[in-house]
């Protein structure tokens, strides 16, 4: 009788060559021997593999296998990085912040307006296991019900030119400009990462006399 399932491989770009021979016999004879043991055991099951790396570039370097990743590269889904889809941060900031308030028994609600606004403006080198970090340190730190900039220190440079105005109108329009040069001027994107409608977004450009 076959094993049934799914094999889960994270960082297949990693892979030593060694053990990219040994991938690639479970996929073409779809059989594998235990740890210990000589009986032959076959598979019935359906591999999902993950990375980061360029495969394509890697098997033109020589450093994968082009018989392997072609077995393996049958339905590809690409997942952009965080720092190209902004208008995500904020909903897994706040599905962090749920997970961590929970486990660690604290009220946090939310995030004051400056600590969202360097949530949203923020690279994100270290992609969606960055901000998680980040935010598990925010509640960790906090002693209030908000996180605001003072438990982000990491991301204080992203907004630190917010001190020189006054008015709450002026911060509005300068994080709007913000979004809008990172976002290339694209209104859609624009709008997703502030988390307002299109139009909304276009009603403010119009209102602080800002460029699209």
């Amino acid at each position: 009788m076959s094993e049934l399932g799914t094999i889960s491989l994270d960082e297949i770009g990693d892979m030593a060559p060694a053990m990219q021979a040994k991938m690639l016999r479970v996929i073409e004879y779809k059989e594998i021997e235990r740890l210990g043991s000589e009986k032959t055991v076959p598979l019935d099951v359906r591999i999902i593999t993950a990375t980061n790396k360029d495969l394509t570039k890697m098997v033109e370097e020589g450093t994968f296998r082009e018989d392997l990743y072609y077995r393996i590269n049958v339905v590809t889904i690409d997942m952009p990085p965080l720092k190209d889809r902004l208008g995500d941060v904020l909903l897994l900031a706040e599905k962090f912040l749920k997970d961590f308030s929970n486990k660690l028994g604290k009220k946090i609600s939310g995030f004051t307006p400056d600590a969202a606004s360097a949530l949203t403006t923020y690279h994100w080198p270290g992609n969606v296991r960055e901000l998680q970090n980040v935010i598990e340190r925010g509640v960790v730190l906090t002693r209030s019900d908000l996180i605001s900039m003072k438990e982000l220190p990491g991301l204080s440079d992203t907004n630190s030119d917010l001190g020189q105005f006054d008015k709450m109108s002026d911060v509005e329009k300068f994080h709007i400009k913000k979004i809008l040069d990172r976002m290339g001027g694209n209104i859609g994107k624009s709008a997703d990462v502030l988390g307002i409608h299109r139009n909304t977004l276009r009603t403010k450009i119009k209102e602080y006399e800002l460029s699209e």
